[in-house]
C-alpha cells in the first residue's frame, strides 16, 4: 500500500439473488484469474462477504472503498434501489469530480459498469455510463460452468480483464480527502417499469 491504495477493484453489487450468487459462483473467479494474466503484479480485488469475522462492517466498507482504485458495479434494478450500492457508486461518481475526471476532456472515469440486468429501469445515473453487457451470462447455478455458453462469459471476461487492467494503471494518485457519500439517492420502486400483461 505504498501509493495509498490497497485494492485495484471494489465489486459493488446487490445482495439479492441470482446477482450475489452470480457474482459468487462464477464473477469473482474468473475476475480474479482473467485480471491476473493482464497485470505485472496480483491484483486485489474486494468483496464485502470476504471481510474478517467480527469486523465492524459498515466501517470497514467506507475504508477499503477509499483504498480502491476502480468501483466495478454490477447493475440490476436492485443496485439501483440499494442504499449501499448506490453509496458505493456516488462516492466514486463524486471522487471522479474532484479528481477532474469522466467529464469532456476526460471522459473515462473509475467506475466500471457492468450490465447484469434490465437496463430499462434505470435511474438516469445508471445511463450515463457505458457498461459491459454481461447479461446474456447471468446464469447463477453452479451447473452453468458445465454448459457450452460458460466459454463465451470466459471470453467476455478476459475483455472485461483487460479494460480493468487498461483503467487500473491510469488511476490519478491516491488521496487522504476521497469523498464518502452516506446519504445516496435510491431509486424509488414506485418509478421502476411494469412489463405490460
Amino acid at each position: 500500500m505504498v501509493d495509498g491504495y490497497k485494492y485495484d477493484v471494489f465489486v459493488s453489487a446487490a445482495s439479492e439473488s441470482p446477482v450475489e450468487p452470480w457474482v459468487n459462483t462464477h464473477f469473482l473467479k474468473m475476475l480474479r484469474d482473467h485480471l491476473s494474466n493482464e497485470m505485472a503484479a496480483e491484483p486485489k480485488v474486494f468483496w464485502w462477504k470476504e471481510q474478517s469475522t467480527g469486523v465492524n462492517w459498515e466501517e470497514n466498507l467506507k475504508k477499503e472503498l477509499s483504498r480502491t482504485r476502480i468501483l466495478v458495479a454490477v447493475l440490476s434494478p436492485h443496485y439501483f434501489r440499494s442504499e449501499w450500492c448506490m453509496a458505493e457508486f456516488e462516492s466514486i461518481v463524486e471522487r471522479e469530480r474532484l479528481l477532474g475526471l469522466g467529464n469532456v476532456q476526460y471522459p473515462q472515469g473509475l467506475v466500471y459498469p457492468i450490465l447484469f440486468s434490465d437496463g430499462d429501469c434505470f435511474s438516469d445515473r445508471g445511463r450515463l455510463k457505458l457498461w459491459k453487457d454481461l447479461s446474456e451470462w447471468r446464469y447463477h447455478w453452479p451447473q452453468f460452468r458445465d454448459s457450452l455458453k460458460y466459454l463465451k462469459f470466459d471470453e467476455a471476461m478476459r475483455d472485461v480483464a483487460k479494460e480493468l487492467a487498461a483503467q487500473i494503471t491510469v488511476v490519478p494518485p491516491w488521496r487522504n480527502n476521497f469523498p464518502m457519500i452516506t446519504n445516496p439517492t435510491v431509486l424509488p420502486e414506485s418509478t421502476m417499469k411494469l412489463p405490460r400483461i
